[in-house]
């Protein structure tokens, strides 16, 4: 990643709309108090420190979002409520972290930061939560009898690394490159900060297995330990091994508008839903409805990598990312109780993309949207 010059939004302009003026202001003159001014001041805060950014992001987006975690737990059991969001933020912040921190050190570009989200997919999912070998987790269902071959409930496996992989790791690295544009490139910690990560990362996924070996009385077993070991293993070898400039650059007439790209990323998580749900109703089997999943998502990253690695574009990417997070969204002020709770996360989200669509007010603002070299940076 190459330092950003300024043929972009100025440091000032990176909180967008409503940040502090750089007009000198006379000293007897106050600030009025104000949800403007507050605002501002909370911006400026995540500008001096991103990683309070990836925090409320990850595990913002994948857990309290979708309701996966109950916001209610602030209300009803404050003590559980950060007990459990202690060990989300020890899986999903330090897990993104470092996976930024990869990206951003090799010099890689999306296609390494897609690789290494589905190893952490496999992490969390098949080492620290075991859901993926484990048929009688609740967050599995039905599909941990439909679809379960070799100690791997496959269908379930085909749709909960999708949302890791984009939900997760992806959509929160990129929505912090969009925010925070002087961040781009640049990595975020130093080498403590990677030790640091990377321990409370280990000691979260060892905590978390011990409770599903012995709070929930399941254990994968160690020939299933050992493969999942080595599949994120493969993983990381794979990402490293991927080419600098993979990809190469785009045309800028393929880039999509802002209202396509929304539609699109919006399509992304019903698609995978009815996939599941009418492979199963239509009985094409467990190996169909996999099959039919591997298809929709080759489509799905088909149309992202071919239209939306593209210069000039970060309008599109802004509304991309609003349209991948809506059915989120709504999904969560589904389960959510009581739903007013709910809609406080989605309030938020809702400011926060309001900022990011003030930043980017035009179709094609300056500077490449998606380098091929690596996360979202200026040149």
């Amino acid at each position: 990643m190459q330092p950003e010059r300024s043929t972009g939004p100025s440091p000032d302009a990176a909180g967008g709309a409503g940040s502090p003026s750089t007009t000198p202001v006379p000293p007897n003159a106050s600030r009025p108090a104000g949800p403007t001014n507050l605002a501002s001041r909370f911006f400026g805060f995540l500008r001096r420190h991103p990683i309070a950014l990836l925090f409320l992001l990850t595990p913002g987006i994948p857990e309290y979002l979708s309701g996966s975690s109950p916001m209610s737990g602030l209300l009803l059991a404050p003590p559980v409520f950060f007990l459990f969001l202690a060990a989300n933020a020890g899986l999903y912040t330090t897990g993104v972290l470092l996976i930024r921190e990869a990206v951003v050190r090799w010099k890689k570009s999306w296609l390494t930061v897609f690789v290494l989200g589905l190893a952490y997919g496999v992490l969390e999912e098949g080492i620290a939560l075991s859901t993926l070998f484990n048929p009688g987790a609740s967050v599995v269902g039905v599909l941990g009898s439909f679809g379960h071959w070799m100690g791997v409930s496959w269908v379930w496996a085909s749709g909960v690394l999708l949302v890791h992989v984009v939900f997760s790791v992806a959509a929160p690295i990129l929505l912090l490159g969009l925010a925070l544009p002087a961040t781009r490139g640049r990595p975020l910690v130093g080498r403590r900060g990677l030790v640091a990560a990377g321990g409370i990362l280990g000691a979260d996924v060892l905590a978390l297995l011990s409770l599903t070996v012995f709070g929930l009385h399941f254990w994968m077993g160690w020939p299933l330990l050992i493969a999942a070991v080595g599949v994120i293993g493969i993983l990381v070898m794979l990402a490293l091994r991927i080419p600098q400039d993979a990809g190469g650059p785009v045309p800028r007439r393929m880039a999509p508008r802002a209202r396509t790209a929304a539609l699109v990323g919006a399509s992304l998580f019903p698609a995978a839903l009815l996939t599941q749900a009418i492979g199963g109703a239509a009985g094409i089997g467990a190996v169909g409805v996999v099959a039919a999943m591997v298809v929709v998502e080759s489509l799905y990253f088909a149309w992202v990598w071919t239209r939306l690695r593209s210069a000039e574009n970060e309008r599109a990417l802004v509304a991309f990312a609003l349209g991948l997070l809506a059915p989120l969204a709504i999904a969560g002020l589904l389960v959510g109780f009581p739903v007013e709770v709910a809609a406080v996360g989605v309030g938020l989200m809702v400011a926060f993309f309001v900022k990011l669509l003030r930043m980017y007010p035009d179709r094609r603002a300056p500077g490449p949207a998606l380098l091929p070299r690596g996360l979202p940076s200026r040149t």
